[in-house]
């Protein structure tokens, strides 16, 4: 399940016991796993961290799983949000839809089951991130990495912002005000950027980026 190494998973859950057997079987399976014990540890270690899925019961201290669902939501309205519940009502089921929930899995929590979602989620989360550029390269637009077909291509800092601002706006060419401000801060001349995408090139198609005179560059269409 390599689409999972990637993922920074936050699991919010009281009993203990589960807490520890969840991350002895599948903890290693992902970037980090991070625990919270209830609903109010669960939002402060979100804020902190930004996790990639967050799988959450419902019945905790403090704060429930629902009303912390709400507070994240009101940061971010897009992560992943499994819910582990005993409850298994109808009204439980219609809330956590209306609050965008995307999987629902009732206890004791089958782990197998578990996976199988995140790995759903995952494969979405990475045809999300993953720009599609011609000559069979990608661009992982969150790890902020190229590829050839599978193949990763090393690129240095200022080559790597270079590509990002270039394959978010591929069906445009990005001017030189912003290329230079993004990739150096404006702390570049014309001759050295010249230079910088001569070296750029050497180490991808040639044909992949284009110079278009006196405006910007852009990706090959």
């Amino acid at each position: 399940m390599s689409n999972l190494k990637n993922l920074k998973i936050l699991f919010v859950e009281d009993e203990k016991e589960i807490c520890k057997n969840i991350n002895e079987a599948i903890g290693d399976l992902f970037a980090s796993l991070e625990i919270a014990y209830d609903g109010y540890d669960g939002l402060r270690k979100y804020k902190k961290t930004a996790h990639d899925v967050i799988i959450t019961d419902i019945s905790m201290p403090k704060l429930n799983g629902m009303d912390m669902i709400g507070k994240i939501r009101k940061i971010s309205t897009s992560v992943p949000i499994i819910i582990l519940s005993a409850f298994s009502e109808k009204e439980q089921l219609f809330k956590a839809i209306d609050m965008n929930v995307n999987k629902y899995l009732v206890k004791p929590i089958d782990v197998d089951e578990l996976l199988k979602m995140i790995s759903e989620i995952a494969n979405r989360l990475n045809s999300i991130h993953n720009i599609l550029l011609p000559m069979g390269y990608t661009y992982n637009s969150k790890d902020k990495k190229l590829y050839l077909d599978n193949t990763f291509i090393p690129l240095t800092k200022k080559e790597i912002l270079f590509m990002d601002i270039l394959s978010k706006n591929k069906t445009n060419y990005v001017s030189n005000k912003d290329l230079y401000a993004y990739v150096w801060k404006n702390q570049v001349t014309d001759t050295a950027v010249r230079t910088f995408v001569r070296r750029l090139r050497q180490k991808i198609n040639k044909n992949l980026i284009v110079n278009i005179s006196g405006l910007g560059y852009k990706i090959n269409e």
